[in-house]
C-alpha cells in the first residue's frame, strides 16, 4: 500500500462497514503506554529534530517499554475506578494493530472494561488500521497481520482480512518515489530508515477513519491510538496513556 490514491482505501473494507445514521459520535481516545522506540528518542542526539538523529528498524513495531508497563498499569488502575466510570457507555474499542497499543489495550483497558460490565460480556475490539500512527520512522512500521492475530487472539481481525498476511498495511512509500518531498527534520545528518507517511496521505487516512465511524452503529467507542492521531483531532499534546474526549458531529 503506497500510493496516494490507495492509501485511504486499502485500509478499510468497504463490505464490513455497518450502515448507520449519522449522528454525533462520541470517541474516548488513549494514547498508548511508553515503547521502547519512544524510550530511543528520548535520548540526547536521538531525539526529534536532532542532527544526529539515526532511524533504526531494529526499533519497528516495538513494545512498550518497562516505564510503559508502569503507565499501563497506574491507567488500568485509573480506569476501575469511577475516573473510568465513561467506559460502561463503549460500545465499541478500536485498536491500531502497531503492538504498543495492542499490548496498552490488553494490559491497560481490558480488565478495566471487563468490571465496568460485569457480569455482560464487553463490547467488541477491533483492531483497525486507519487508527495507526502516521509514519514518522521504523517504529510505525507495523507486522504482518498473521503474526498479530496469534499473539493478540482475542481482538477481532476481520477489519485486516482482506490484506494478504505478507503485505504491508501501513505506508511504505513503494509507487510515491519522487512524489512528495522530505517533510521530516532533514539536511543536517538526520537518517531515516523508512519513507515518511506525507501530510496529504495522512489527512485522507484521517478523514477515511472519520467516515468509518459514521458508518458504523454505535455511537460510543474507545480509540486506543497514537500521539499524530489524536493530536489531528484533538490539538493536545497527548500524554502516554493519556485521555481524551472527542466528538464527531453529524456535519464533520
Amino acid at each position: 500500500m503506497s500510493a496516494e490514491a490507495e492509501s485511504a482505501t486499502t485500509t478499510q473494507h468497504p463490505d464490513s462497514l455497518e450502515k448507520g445514521v449519522r449522528e454525533t459520535k462520541i470517541i474516548y481516545g488513549i494514547r498508548h503506554g511508553r515503547s521502547v522506540g519512544n524510550e530511543y528518542m528520548r535520548k540526547e542526539g536521538s531525539r526529534w529534530g536532532d542532527a544526529t538523529f539515526k532511524d533504526d528498524m531494529m526499533y519497528r513495531d516495538t513494545p512498550i517499554s518497562e516505564t510503559g508497563r508502569s503507565q499501563v498499569e497506574a491507567l488500568s488502575e485509573k480506569l476501575e475506578k469511577e475516573e473510568g466510570d465513561w467506559m460502561s457507555e463503549v460500545e465499541l474499542v478500536i485498536v491500531s494493530p502497531l503492538t504498543r497499543c495492542l499490548e496498552t489495550f490488553e494490559y491497560g483497558c481490558r480488565a478495566a472494561l471487563e468490571h465496568h460490565f460485569e457480569p455482560s460480556p464487553p463490547p467488541k475490539i477491533l483492531a483497525l488500521t486507519l487508527a495507526a500512527e502516521r509514519v514518522f520512522t521504523a517504529g510505525e512500521t507495523g507486522r504482518s497481520s498473521k503474526l498479530l492475530e496469534k499473539e493478540f487472539s482475542e481482538i477481532d481481525w476481520s477489519e485486516l482480512k482482506h490484506i494478504e498476511h505478507d503485505e504491508a498495511w501501513w505506508y511504505t512509500g513503494e509507487g510515491d518515489e519522487g512524489k512528495h518531498e522530505e517533510w521530516r527534520p532533514h539536511g543536517e545528518g538526520q537518517y531515516y530508515a523508512v519513507p515518511g507517511e506525507p501530510e496529504s496521505i495522512f489527512e485522507a487516512r484521517m478523514v477515511a477513519l472519520k467516515e468509518w465511524v459514521h458508518k458504523r452503529p454505535e455511537k460510543t467507542i474507545l480509540m486506543v491510538s497514537h500521539w499524530g492521531v489524536l493530536n489531528h483531532f484533538t490539538k493536545q499534546d497527548m500524554e502516554n496513556c493519556g485521555i481524551c474526549r472527542i466528538e464527531f458531529g453529524p456535519e464533520d
